[in-house]
This record gives structure tokens, C-alpha cells and sequence, in this order.
């Protein structure tokens, strides 16, 4: 008999483990993020062509060229140096949780994803790149209640927090690979 307990207390476990194992994989095939996850995971190298929309201060769409990264569509002013820095603050962003799974319209607005988010970035990865979905990440408003902003990433409808990281697409490289000052260094002096 106590071997008998034994054996079920096992085979339980194993059933346990099963589909823990399950469950993780076909996360990890749909996508799904977890806490302190990069939403762009995706060095500068495995980039083709990238977009950045910040509201009310503009938009510009790099590609790479022969000798570096060109400004394909853009304000005159645009710099191609901090091409790759915008790629970089991209990539330090983290996730930190799903906040609203199935969002109306409404309630996107109130996130600040509508009808334009504060920021919009996405990216053309090189052929041969894995990703789950084309590389995207929508801003919007800082949360009240963490310090974290609203966000779409890759295109999905949920809506979630990401880490205060965002703060360099919208008030540092964002704005100077659109030739402008960047307002974090106006911020320490």
C-alpha cells in the first residue's frame, strides 16, 4: 500500500510537469511576455529599416544603406547618427504586465493609444530573423498608479505596462534622431 501512494504521488507530479512544459512552449510560440521580459529583443544588426512617430513632434523612417543608416522619409533635419541609439532605448524597454486584455476604443483613448499614440515605433527585421510579430511598440500615458507607461507591443490588442525605459524614445534619441534637442538633457541642466 505505501508503495502504491508512492506511485500516484509520482505520476501526479509527472502529469503536473507535462503541462507546465506545455503550457511555457506554446507561451513562448504565441509570443507571450513576462515580467522584466525586453519587448525588443532584437540587436541593431538584425534591423533593416525602422519608423519613429513621436506626436506633435514628428516622424521620421530610417533603412540601411551601404554606409550606415539613411533617412528614407523625414524632416531635413534628421540625424542618422542616433539612428542606432533609437534602436537601443528601444531595446532596454521591459514589460511589466498586462493591464487591460480586451480594450475598447474608450478605453484606449484613456491609455493614450487613441486615436494617435505619444509615440509609435516599429521596425523591418532582415529576412532569416525570428520574431513571434513584426516588431512594434505604441506609447501613452504614464500609469497613475506605477511607474510605468501604456503600451501596444507587436501589433497586439491587449494593452499593457512598460517600464519609464520609453522615456528615452520620447525625450531623448526619439528626438534627436529627428534633429532636435533631447529633452532629458535639457531636464538636468
Amino acid at each position: 500500500m505505501r508503495y502504491r501512494g508512492m506511485i500516484v504521488a509520482l505520476l501526479a507530479l509527472g502529469l503536473l510537469g507535462f503541462f507546465a512544459v506545455r503550457e511555457l512552449r506554446r507561451d513562448k510560440e504565441q509570443g507571450v511576455l513576462t515580467e522584466g521580459q525586453l519587448v525588443f529583443a532584437h540587436g541593431t544588426a538584425e534591423v533593416d529599416a525602422y519608423s519613429l512617430a513621436i506626436q506633435e513632434v514628428g516622424a521620421v523612417r530610417f533603412q540601411r544603406g551601404a554606409s550606415g543608416w539613411e533617412v528614407a522619409e523625414g524632416p531635413e533635419g534628421a540625424d542618422t547618427a542616433y539612428a542606432p541609439d533609437v534602436l537601443s532605448d528601444w531595446s532596454r524597454v521591459r514589460f511589466v504586465e498586462i493591464v487591460d486584455e480586451e480594450p475598447r476604443l474608450e478605453d484606449l483613448a484613456e491609455y493614450g493609444l487613441a486615436p494617435v499614440p505619444a509615440v509609435r515605433i516599429e521596425a523591418t527585421l532582415r529576412s532569416g530573423t525570428v520574431a513571434s510579430a513584426p516588431p512594434s511598440l505604441d506609447v501613452g500615458r504614464s500609469s497613475p498608479l506605477k511607474a510605468a507607461y501604456y503600451a501596444r507591443i507587436d501589433g497586439r490588442q491587449s494593452v499593457a505596462l512598460v517600464s519609464v525605459d520609453v522615456l528615452g524614445l520620447r525625450d531623448g534619441s526619439g528626438r534627436q534622431v529627428l534633429g532636435l534637442e533631447s529633452a532629458i538633457n535639457e531636464r538636468e541642466r
